[in-house]
């Protein structure tokens, strides 16, 4: 639980907001609700975006795995995305590996940020996923998003 009288000058969450799958290509998120978000305890908001914002670039994600990008927002609006490190799908299944969130600090470069969604894309047979390439809705490709207040402080365990 967050406490956020211990937490200086109010944090960084969000409030309320959604993401879905991008429209054309489908190969990023879209903002499908206005984000209402706090970055060191001021108020901000930016409207809903049905354009595609790719996830971030970055390697291919292996056949069989599992990973987790966390979707954010920066103060002047900015939404981006960065990746954590892909699992085995079976490891993650039967307990033997978790998925990370990313370290907050590694991705704020100018002022804070607030998280806004992690989407997961689990893949299956010989589905392969090029971050800003594959289409979030490909064959073997399965994306479930999930819309946070903040930072998670445990891994997700399965």
């Amino acid at each position: 639980m967050i406490n956020l009288n211990d937490v200086q000058r109010g944090g960084s969450f969000t409030i309320s907001g959604a993401v879905g799958i991008g429209d054309g290509a489908k190969t990023g998120v879209a903002i499908t609700t206005a984000l209402a978000f706090m970055i060191d305890g001021v108020r901000l908001a930016k409207g809903a975006a049905a354009t595609n914002l790719p996830l971030s670039a970055g390697p291919l994600q292996p056949v069989l795995t599992t990973c987790l990008y966390l979707i954010y927002v920066n103060a002047a609006g900015t939404v981006a995305a960065i990746a954590v490190k892909p699992v085995l799908s079976a490891d993650l299944a039967n307990g033997a590996a978790v998925l990370k969130w990313p370290d907050m600090p590694a991705i704020v470069s100018n002022g804070n940020v607030a998280p806004v969604a992690a989407v997961r894309i689990t893949l299956a047979s010989t589905a392969t996923f090029q971050p800003g390439v594959t289409a979030l809705d490909a064959a073997n490709v399965t994306t479930t998003y999930t819309q946070l207040f903040s930072l998670p402080a445990n891994p997700l365990q399965s």
